[in-house]
């Protein structure tokens, strides 16, 4: 919301008075109108039109089967849809940048689904399937970089750790106990858009590092993957505009 950007902001210039923070009115990323209106603002900016990076990171977990206002299913619009909008509207000004930088916030929860569509019945894992999904695309913004124009960017997947955010359900005593705080979990994220030696491709893991993925892993469902993103690529058409 945009009240929660305006405190995230606030604390920046406490720290920072000179920090240059945008917080826009609108940011829902189940919402392919909010992303496409998002997208249209950051790129009316003065200083958009060489992007070092995008850190996509909003998502949702756990929540009640319900579809977003375009009718997917609520977890796939949030975690990938929605991303997937804001990425494909803002890359060619990405690679213009030779630092450009793209990180997904994935979860290694993503092991406990077996595929991942833009619509799928409630009693399916939804979260772990919408971050195979998201997985999946990371993996395939790396691979089509060059067909997309944006042949120096870099694509990186991240697991940030099991983080006490509002995310899952709880008593905050309980998750500060059991999980990560939010600055912890920030580092590998951090790390991930800074450290030019993690080349695109990576998925990158708070405590494993790089992880290499077995020809049995769902993220190597190569076939999938490539449906996925098509897709992707088909729902997110009318707002490209």
């Amino acid at each position: 919301s945009k009240s929660k950007g305006e405190q995230v902001a606030k604390s920046i210039h406490s720290h920072d008075p000179n920090a240059s923070v945008t917080v826009y009115s609108e940011a829902d990323t189940s919402d392919l109108g909010s992303m496409q209106y998002l997208a249209d603002r950051v790129l009316s900016q003065d200083d958009s039109d060489c992007l070092d990076g995008l850190i996509l990171n909003a998502g949702i977990g756990l929540g009640p089967h319900v579809l977003s206002k375009q009718g997917y299913e609520i977890h796939c619009a949030t975690n990938v849809l929605g991303h997937h909008l804001l990425l494909r509207k803002l890359l060619s000004n990405l690679a213009k940048s030779n630092l450009g930088r793209v990180v997904f916030l994935v979860s290694e929860l993503y092991i406990f689904a077996d595929d991942s569509t833009l619509d799928y019945p409630r009693e399916y894992p939804a979260y772990a399937r919408s971050k195979l999904g998201f997985l999946w695309n990371a993996l395939s913004l790396h691979e089509r970089k060059e067909a997309l124009g944006a042949p120096n960017i870099s694509s990186i997947a991240v697991h940030p750790g099991a983080v006490a955010t509002n995310i899952w359900p709880g008593p905050d005593w309980l998750k500060r106990k059991i999980l990560i705080t939010p600055n912890q979990g920030a580092q590998a994220i951090i790390h991930s858009a800074t450290d030019q030696s993690i080349q695109s491709g990576s998925y990158f893991h708070n405590t494993r590092g790089i992880i290499h993925f077995d020809e049995h892993d769902p993220a190597m469902n190569k076939n999938r993957q490539i449906e996925f993103w098509n897709e992707c690529e088909q729902a997110i058409a009318p707002y490209m505009n």
